[in-house]
């Protein structure tokens, strides 16, 4: 048995374990110092559809791990993941001036397609299984240089038992 809570974590240490090879800019206060390339931060949480995880305090690169809703019909136990992710590309430096690309869509897509092939390789290796379709996109308001995209899908989990105490769970 796996609470909703459990189910998050697993999905943010997996995340963070398999993502460690990956490297993304990271958001420079000063303009004229050199880049730095972070692994993406991963946090559990519930940020609103559509906010940006900058304005909320969060490390960007980033991936926010949120629980929209669940279904338990008595048989079949369902949780529907989404995660917010955030990513940074000011555009192209060049030795006196900063040149905007608008191409920082492109990491978001492409962390995206890091993300689902993790989730299709072994999900059940942490103890849920991601349930077909995994659904993605953009969010229509991007705040350059920031860029925001998300995924969606279910996780299949076990039922609760009947004769547990609530206060476990608490």
């Amino acid at each position: 048995m796996t609470t909703d809570n459990e189910v998050l974590e697993k999905i943010k240490d997996l995340l963070y374990e398999r993502l460690e090879e990956i490297k993304l800019e990271k958001p420079n206060e000063d303009s004229n110092e050199e880049y730095e390339l972070v692994n993406p931060a991963v946090y559990t949480c519930w940020v609103p559809p559509k906010n940006c995880l900058h304005e909320f305090g969060y490390d960007i690169p980033g991936i926010v791990v949120c629980s929209e809703d669940g279904e338990d019909d008595g048989d079949d136990v369902n949780l529907n993941i989404r995660l917010n992710i955030q990513t940074y590309d000011p555009g192209l430096t060049l030795e006196d001036r900063l040149l905007p690309n608008y191409k920082g869509y492109k990491d978001i897509l492409n962390l995206i397609t890091k993300i689902r092939m993790i989730l299709n390789e072994n999900p059940s290796e942490i103890g849920i299984v991601v349930e077909k379709p995994i659904k993605w996109g953009l969010y229509d308001e991007q705040l350059y240089p920031y860029y925001a995209g998300y995924m969606t899908f279910k996780v299949k989990m076990n039922p609760l038992p009947i004769s547990q105490s609530i206060s476990k769970f608490l």
